[in-house]
């Protein structure tokens, strides 16, 4: 399958299981874009140690909005490579369970200057 096939793949999952693209994380408004998505699919893609979870990355795509909305904070850090559009980064991890075999998710959300929270999942880890 190629980057593009599973680009379309992800963001066709993520419509049919989901009507709104905005998820609310204790008073966070967080959206996922397709853009998100794209970029999401192609870390994973690329990556030799991401690439072998594709299937499950393709997965999260079902029930990404219970994710966010269960996703702790665990880290916030200021936008330090001159991206003028973006303020800061928020990390977010969430446990999940995929084919019985545990995975924390790491989800990258970007704040822009104008205070919009922007959201792609950036990698997973095998627990």
């Amino acid at each position: 399958m190629s980057v593009n096939e599973l680009r379309k793949l992800a963001i066709n999952i993520y419509h049919q299981y989901h009507k709104n693209n905005t998820f609310k994380n204790n008073n966070i408004l967080i959206t996922v874009t397709n853009n998100g998505i794209n970029e999401s699919m192609e870390k994973a893609y690329y990556n030799k140690d991401q690439n072998v979870y594709l299937l499950e990355h393709i997965k999260i795509y079902s029930k990404l909005g219970i994710i966010i909305e269960n996703a702790k904070l665990v880290n916030q850090v200021y936008e330090n490579k001159g991206r003028w559009k973006y303020k800061y980064w928020n990390y977010y991890l969430c446990n999940v369970v995929i084919n019985n075999k545990k995975y924390t998710i790491l989800i990258d959300v970007v704040t822009t200057i104008d205070k919009l929270n922007k959201y792609y999942v950036h990698r997973m880890i095998l627990i």
